[in-house]
């Protein structure tokens, strides 16, 4: 029996994940919600900024240095969006994956 390397799997899983993602925005909402599909694309919209945010908050306010990456902050940030979350990033996901949920209603 083949074993699948760590890359397969990766690759497979990746797979999945857009394959949930293409059909999730183009096939699953057929029930005709309208209000759910408008508050699932409102709760979209807000995990996009939730997750782009921090890129440009943290190299703004956390003193990073020029040419390195947003992650490589020397203080730490407590306003803007991190006076409300820590981590805007991980919310992002929940968000997503909420709005998913809201988007394929049937």
């Amino acid at each position: 029996m083949k074993k699948w390397n760590f890359s397969g799997k990766i690759l497979i899983i990746i797979a999945l994940a857009l394959a949930q993602y293409i059909l999730t925005f183009f096939v699953f909402n057929l029930s005709g919600f309208k209000l759910l599909r408008w508050l699932g694309w409102g709760v979209w919209l807000l995990s996009v900024y939730f997750g782009f945010a921090p890129v440009f908050i943290l190299r703004r306010r956390g003193g990073v240095a020029s040419g390195d990456s947003y992650v490589q902050t020397t203080r730490l940030v407590d306003t803007n969006l991190y006076a409300i979350v820590r981590h805007p990033q991980y919310v992002a996901g929940m968000l997503f994956n909420a709005a998913l949920m809201l988007l394929s209603t049937h």
